[in-house]
């Protein structure tokens, strides 16, 4: 079928909110619990991922959007996100 059921569709999100913070995968995006290749090379362009969270922040509201730097998840270390 083309449809899942609701807790066939909930069942990755649920999976990967109940993964480890140092698992290898944190970050990644992720279909039926497996994660993706992003197609896209600008998907791992510093740049402009820091201009889409300038443009994010502002959208949503943070007055300084220059404050805020976009998580690096490449880099974890003792459950931390290294920025």
């Amino acid at each position: 079928t083309l449809q899942k059921t609701p807790q066939a569709g909930a069942y990755t999100s649920l999976y990967c909110a109940t993964q480890p913070i140092e698992s290898k995968h944190y970050g990644k995006y992720f279909v039926n619990s497996q994660p993706q290749t992003l197609l896209n090379p600008q998907a791992h362009h510093p740049k402009e991922a820091q201009k889409l969270w300038d443009v994010s922040c502002k959208w949503v509201g943070i007055s300084d959007a220059t404050a805020h730097t976009v998580p690096n998840y490449n880099s974890i270390s003792n459950g931390k996100i290294n920025k």
